[in-house]
């Protein structure tokens, strides 16, 4: 899999500006709690990204698109 954010351009904070921004919109929208599910079966930075934006950990999950499976974390953030 490929990162959205072009490998150039990685490292730089361009990933947790452009999250801040939809957490600020989740925000102004009412939202209490933010919850993704992060497949980490193909790079393990990926989990240490969301944890540095406050997401938690829940519990391990396999999610499946067509014939493939991924191993994911579903992860949570409060809002304040």
């Amino acid at each position: 899999m490929t990162s959205p954010i072009a490998s150039q351009y990685q490292g730089i904070g361009i990933g947790a500006l452009a999250y801040s921004a939809f957490e600020k919109e989740m925000l102004q929208l009412g939202k209490q709690a933010i919850r993704i599910d992060v497949v980490n079966d193909y790079n393990d930075n990926v989990v240490g990204f969301w944890e540095k934006q406050g997401f938690i950990s829940r519990k391990q999950v396999k999610l499946s698109w067509g014939k493939k499976q991924s191993k994911a974390l579903v992860m949570e953030k409060a809002l304040t």
